[in-house]
């Protein structure tokens, strides 16, 4: 197999219905959260699957947007800059109005001297110690974990992946999936903080790899049906957990490469319009959400109930997204690409995580 090329009719192109199956992912994550926070259990108890996706997602798209421009050129410097661009602004959106809701509904949070070097670190996109308000390494808003490890895949892609051959990239495949093996293994439930970086790059090597086999013809062209796409995706993620680790790798190394191969085709009609929306609203509904929802618990439960709180909390957690990505985050990166990238300005296409 040859290496990739970069044509130029790609550029143009759009996966639509990889964007609306990212866009399905993000609600699964909001569905499952907004369930286990208002009610204890989760109607999506595999919804961390989700998020695994997200990783493969990223993985092809990235490559597909970068690996070609910075093989002819793109300095590591500008990827890395133009990746900051398109994730912090909502990042730092994100931990202000978590740090509001915080202040506002809880009073740990306000007694906590951890508070303060939290928040900061949290808009640096960096975890946390351990702090009495919340749990886990990113306390302000927990779902921001995967943008860390995210953020880390990027390193090793503009370090090392972007440069390397096919065999390169598939040795480095090979032991992060053992890596991302072992440790469901070992550990499944609670992964050690340093061993969840093997759950971010195993799948996002996998992505890297399917946009390679895409871009020189090896993959099969598959028409896509988004319906069905979606409702596998929702399934394999409503595996219960008394099955163990087993499910996990075998629906992040088996089933989701499948999804993503299915998902290459174009959309069409409603199904087009539908994915597009979705895609967009992915990113901010995923990063904002928390907040929304445990703003929601403290301020509607007692007083409307389980069910009510749920609902309003997933629709109000959809208007703000969709409010901050048209008012705030579009117009934002617009200015930053602009001011800081004047040159590449007008090569700038949508890239989202």
């Amino acid at each position: 197999m040859h290496a990739p090329v970069f044509k130029a009719s790609d550029s143009k192109s759009h996966f639509e219905v990889l964007d609306g199956l990212r866009g399905v992912a993000a609600m699964i994550v909001l569905i499952g959260h907004a369930t286990s926070v208002v009610l204890g259990p989760s109607l999506i108890e595999r919804k961390h699957l989700a998020v695994y996706f997200f990783f493969m997602l990223s993985g092809f798209v990235v490559a597909y947007a970068y690996e070609a421009r910075l093989k002819a050129g793109m300095s590591v410097r500008e990827f890395y800059l133009r990746r900051i661009i398109r994730l912090y602004p909502l990042i730092i959106a994100g931990v202000v109005m978590a740090a509001v809701g915080l202040a506002l509904s809880d009073a740990q949070f306000r007694g906590d001297p951890m508070a303060i070097p939290a928040t900061l670190l949290a808009g640096l996109g960096l975890p946390s110690p351990h702090t009495m308000f919340s749990f886990g390494r990113f306390p302000i808003n927990p779902p921001q974990w995967s943008l860390f490890y995210e953020l880390v895949a990027y390193v090793v892609f503009g370090l090392f992946i972007a440069k390397a051959n096919n065999a390169g990239l598939v040795v480095l495949l090979l032991l992060s999936t053992a890596a991302f093996g072992a440790t469901l293994y070992l550990y499944f439930g609670f992964v050690p903080f340093f061993w969840v970086i093997f759950h971010a790059l195993a799948p996002f090597c996998v992505g890297v790899l399917l946009w390679r086999l895409k871009n020189a013809g090896d993959l099969p062209k598959i028409r896509s049906n988004f319906l069905a796409l979606s409702l596998c995706l929702v399934a394999v993620c409503c595996i219960p957990m008394r099955y163990g680790w087993a499910p996990d790798f075998l629906v992040v190394m088996g089933v989701f490469p499948l999804l993503i191969v299915c998902g290459t085709g174009q959309a069409t009609g409603r199904t087009k319009h539908l994915s597009n929306v979705l895609g967009e609203m992915s990113y901010p509904l995923y990063i904002l959400h928390w907040t929304v929802l445990t703003v929601a618990k403290a301020f509607l439960l007692t007083v409307a109930g389980p069910m009510v709180t749920i609902g309003l909390a997933v629709v109000a957690s959809i208007a703000t997204s969709w409010a901050l990505l048209t008012s705030y985050d579009r117009p934002v990166r617009r200015r930053l690409t602009k001011r800081l990238l004047p040159a590449a300005g007008l090569l700038s296409r949508r890239v989202a995580p």
